[in-house]
């Protein structure tokens, strides 16, 4: 998967370094590779509990491309993993072993233009509220979109698309946002059917649009400062629960 991503990346003209690390076994090299690093990027790849991407996204404000690694369960577990980060933390996942298609969307990335396009494909109840907690998390970092009702060549497009069904291609940058009538455990095979195109979890609006403040904070100092603000507040109510978890529960 490391052969395809760099020889995506050569033909695209994208300069790069390689590293081997784990969220598991090597976490202090893992921080210290985000920390050293001048990459406008992340290009990760995992298998099997595949935390390597979401630790990653945790450590920086800059995008985070995940590569589901094939494992047990038909790739299932890393495709998972990679994809269903909590609120606040996206990662861009791609489909499984899809490392040339993972260098091709970072070229994208680099080359973005500054235009937001939402696009609603899955046109029901749920896909109406992740639009909305979408659009309420682009106003929270100060950035301004349009609503469509097709993809953007020219935008960065969040598009809100029944689970199961392909990505709208792109020559610009798609985010797609897998959108579930019933959110069944059977339904979770669908994701391994993903080819093409960047995902976030299921229903994941609001981790779009962060992902989509990253790649803007890429060319943009105050879409940044807007993220890591974003970034701090999630932290702040973090730290508040523990602190009210203690004082109920106390300890022994």
């Amino acid at each position: 998967i490391m052969e395809k991503i760099v020889k995506g990346l050569k033909e695209h003209g994208i300069s790069f370094e390689a590293r081997a690390s784990s969220a598991h076994r090597t976490p202090e090299k893992v921080e210290a590779i985000i920390a050293e690093s001048d990459a406008q990027i992340f290009i990760t790849g995992a298998g099997l509990s595949a935390a390597l991407p979401g630790v990653v996204a945790s450590q920086t404000i800059k995008p985070v491309i995940g590569v589901a690694v094939p494992g047990n369960y038909g790739g299932l577990d890393s495709l998972l993993a990679t994809h269903q980060m909590p609120p606040g933390i996206p990662v861009l996942g791609t489909g499984l072993d899809a490392g040339m298609e993972a260098a091709a969307q970072a070229h994208a990335i680099l080359n973005a233009g500054k235009k937001v396009v939402l696009v609603d494909h899955a046109i029901n109840d749920e896909s109406k509220k992740r639009m909305a907690a979408c659009e309420k998390t682009l106003q929270t970092v100060g950035i301004p979109f349009e609503v469509a009702k097709h993809v953007d060549d020219a935008a960065i497009t969040i598009h809100f698309v029944p689970l199961g069904k392909e990505a709208r291609h792109s020559k610009g940058v798609c985010i797609n946002v897998p959108i579930a009538w019933d959110t069944l455990a059977q339904d979770a095979n669908a994701l391994t059917a993903i080819t093409d195109g960047l995902w976030v979890g299921l229903g994941r609006g609001e981790n779009a649009a962060l992902a989509t403040a990253e790649i803007l904070g890429l060319k943009n100092k105050t879409v940044a400062q807007a993220v890591l603000d974003y970034r701090s507040a999630q932290k702040e109510k973090v730290l508040s629960s523990d602190t009210e978890i203690q004082e109920k529960f106390g300890g022994d």
